[in-house]
């Protein structure tokens, strides 16, 4: 594995690019090796697309018993991410957002008629620079870690702990850029990110473990949620081509301000 990287960070984070508070790396935040892009050019900066968003399912009674993902809300506020390197695998986007606004984002969707759920997915795009960008094989996409030192947040990843993934048809590939803010659930069809295109269902693999992350409110508990509180969830990709076995790891950090 290659482990020497270029990296700059360099000038300040564009305006949101998308619903979901995504936005443009700074110039020159690159690996040498395997890396999360948000852009499908090759050579494109790190970083990656978020997808912050609440939604809820809709169940129709008989005689159909049919369920369909209801129109998901993306959240207000989030700011456009700073992309670092870590290390020489890894990159950080990191985001901020008003302790304030995350507070009110989930007290609607406790209030909403068929209660909603938070969830957090992003897009990505794997570049492969030791093989001119041409992934011969994606061996895995997982979560690796997701986490909250927040005593007000409960964050939860199925995948995570319980290695049971939630995979497209074409899962895994290299162009994961496509998101919505369908509810994710098996059986519904949609983009869904990292976890691909089409209807997705469980699948239990040791190669790969992947899914939404959920957010909660803990506050009713007697948890808070406040200014310094950070959500950190880890993804990690490995891929073959060239010769080369490499893994690119990637950190979504939001900071409560």
């Amino acid at each position: 594995m290659i482990t020497l990287y270029n990296a700059i960070a360099g000038s300040c984070a564009e305006d949101e690019a998308n619903a979901g508070g995504g936005g443009t790396p700074p110039a020159g935040t690159t690996l040498n090796q395997l890396y999360f892009s948000d852009s499908a050019t090759n050579g494109a900066n790190a970083g990656c697309i978020i997808s912050f968003f609440r939604n809820h399912t809709i169940n129709s009674g008989p005689p159909n018993f049919t369920s369909t993902s209801g129109v998901g809300t993306n959240i207000v506020g989030l700011s456009a991410p700073t992309v670092t390197v870590v290390n020489s695998s890894t990159t950080k986007s990191a985001y901020t957002i008003s302790a304030t606004a995350l507070s009110n984002f989930l007290i609607a969707a406790q209030q909403h008629p068929q209660f909603e759920t938070a969830y957090i997915g992003i897009g990505a795009f794997l570049q492969f620079p030791n093989n001119s960008n041409t992934i011969s094989s994606i061996n895995s996409i997982r979560v690796t870690n997701a986490n909250t030192n927040s005593s007000g947040l409960f964050l939860f990843n199925p995948a995570q702990l319980f290695g049971q993934s939630l995979e497209a048809p074409n899962f895994p590939q290299q162009n994961l850029l496509a998101i919505g803010n369908d509810t994710p659930r098996a059986g519904f069809t949609s983009n869904w990110g990292i976890l691909g295109v089409g209807q997705i269902t469980h699948t239990f693999t040791s190669n790969s473990a992947v899914d939404y992350t959920m957010l909660f409110d803990n506050t009713l508990r007697g948890g808070t949620i406040s200014a310094g509180d950070v959500l950190t969830i880890e993804y990690e990709a490995e891929a073959s081509g060239g010769g080369f076995i490499e893994v690119g790891n990637h950190i979504i950090e939001i900071t409560l301000t």
